[in-house]
C-alpha cells in the first residue's frame, strides 16, 4: 500500500509538470500572425545573414531597388522598398552623400552589416540605451534637436528580439531637405544567424503624419526563413 502511495503520488507530481511545461510552451509561443489588409508578402534574400527575410509590406510600397554601399558603410548590401511618387535614397547613415538628393522619402531599407558590424553580442537593454544616447547625440550635433521618442523598446518580432526605435522631429538623412516638412522614422535592429541586421523606415513630407502608428503592424509581421529553406524564396 505504501508502494501504491508513492507511485501515486510520484504520478500526480509528473502530470502536473507535462501540464506546467505545457502551459509554459503555450506560453512563449509567437503571438498570431495578423496581415494588415491589402498588404503584399516580400521575401527578401538575406545573403549576409544566410537567411530570407518575409514582411507583409503596404501596397503603396511598389518600387523596391538593391545596391552596395561604397563609401562609410563599406560596401554592405541593403535593399530599399517605396512609394514610386518618392525617389530612391541610396544612403542609410546620413553620412555619405547620396547619389539623389530629394526633398522627401517614404522608403523602408534593410541593410545587413554582417559579424564585423555587430558591436554587442546581443539585443538587450545595454544595446537598446547606448543606441538611444547615439542617436540623441546625432540629432543635438546636426539639428540641435531633441528627439521625441515614440517608441524605445526591445520588441519579440518574429522569435527574435528586436531593438525598436520610433521618432518624430529629426531626419536620420541630413540630405534631405526636410526643415518645414513632417519626420518620422522607425529604426530596427536584430541579430540573425549572428549577423547584425538593421532597418530604417522614414517618411519625410507634408503627408507623414501618423506614419508610424500605421507602419508598425507591418513591422510586426517580419520573420526569417533559415538558409535551409531560403531555396524555395525569393525577392
Amino acid at each position: 500500500m505504501a508502494l501504491e502511495k508513492i507511485v501515486s503520488g510520484n504520478m500526480r507530481n509528473t502530470m502536473l509538470l507535462v501540464v506546467s511545461v505545457f502551459f509554459l510552451q503555450c506560453s512563449r509561443q509567437e503571438p498570431e500572425l495578423i496581415i494588415p489588409p491589402g498588404s503584399r508578402l516580400q521575401s527578401i534574400i538575406l545573403k549576409d545573414a544566410n537567411a530570407v527575410m518575409q514582411i507583409y509590406m503596404p501596397a503603396q510600397m511598389d518600387s523596391s531597388a538593391r545596391w552596395e554601399y561604397n563609401c562609410c558603410a563599406k560596401g554592405f548590401p541593403a535593399i530599399a522598398f517605396r512609394n514610386h511618387d518618392y525617389p530612391l535614397v541610396q544612403e542609410y547613415t546620413g553620412e555619405c552623400s547620396p547619389l539623389v538628393k530629394p526633398d522627401s522619402m517614404c522608403q523602408l531599407t534593410i541593410q545587413t552589416f554582417g559579424r564585423e558590424g555587430k558591436r554587442h553580442t546581443s539585443i538587450d537593454t545595454i544595446y537598446l540605451e547606448d543606441s538611444k544616447k547615439w542617436l540623441e547625440a546625432k540629432a543635438l550635433d546636426l539639428y540641435q534637436k531633441q528627439i521625441k521618442w515614440n517608441i524605445s523598446e526591445i520588441k519579440h518580432i518574429g522569435g527574435l528580439d528586436v531593438a525598436a526605435f520610433a521618432f518624430t522631429g529629426f531626419s536620420m538623412n541630413r540630405w534631405v531637405s526636410h526643415q518645414s516638412a513632417c519626420n518620422e522614422t522607425i529604426l530596427l535592429s536584430t541579430h540573425v544567424n549572428g549577423n547584425l541586421v538593421c532597418m530604417q523606415f522614414e517618411c519625410i513630407g507634408s503627408n507623414c503624419n501618423g506614419i508610424i502608428q500605421r507602419m508598425m503592424p507591418y513591422i510586426e509581421t517580419m520573420r526569417f526563413i533559415p538558409d535551409s529553406l531560403a531555396q524555395n524564396a525569393g525577392h
